[in-house]
């Protein structure tokens, strides 16, 4: 599926999932359907030492599918993996995907900027 990547870029704290909400809604409102994806620098935090996952995983399993009645988790650990290779970035659901950070990848991005900054 092809997608229309949107990335939004800033330092903590400067409003980008704000601005990522309002952009949700409004594409939401106007029919669209909308994938987020967050760039995180900790491993995400289900994954503990004593889960099936984290035991999966050190066995050498690369992608973790935790599944309930309504929603789907998907953690793929890809090593130094770039996020433009990423197999999964086509498997992707929705027409519009909002990247929250990835600031070192490639593509145009909407630069978030806080009250102190001059530009």
């Amino acid at each position: 599926m092809a997608h229309t990547w949107i990335q939004i870029v800033g330092a903590k704290k400067t409003g980008k999932t704000t601005l990522i909400e309002a952009l949700t809604s409004e594409l939401v409102r106007r029919g669209r359907t909308v994938c987020y994806i967050k760039h995180t620098h900790s491993e995400p935090g289900f994954d503990n030492e004593d889960t099936d996952t984290a035991k999966l995983r050190e066995a050498g399993a690369t992608t973790a599918v935790l599944a309930a009645a309504d929603s789907t988790i998907v953690v793929h650990h890809a090593g130094k993996e770039r996020i433009e290779r990423l197999s999964f970035r086509d498997a992707l659901p929705g027409e519009i995907v909002l990247a929250e950070g990835f600031k070192s990848a490639p593509g145009r991005k909407i630069a978030v900027a806080g009250g102190d900054l001059d530009i």
